[in-house]
């Protein structure tokens, strides 16, 4: 088992590891004129508003 500061210098390597490879991915799709930002837009968008569903109410009186 590991101490806990070889656990945070793996884990920082890993985080590092990670951001790289996060750069490169969207480095790529940028590359490939893929529109990553606008496309992050609309699905942080539909989440919004699937979280508020204002017919819900009405659904769960019924079922009761």
């Amino acid at each position: 088992m590991r101490d806990p500061v070889e656990n945070i210098t793996y884990l920082q390597r890993q985080l590092n590891e990670l951001q790289l490879e996060n750069q490169i991915l969207k480095s790529i799709l940028d590359q490939a004129g893929l529109p990553y930002y606008q496309e992050l837009k609309k699905i942080r968008c539909v989440e919004r508003r699937e979280i508020f569903d204002p017919e819900q109410g009405k659904r769960i009186f019924k079922q009761e």
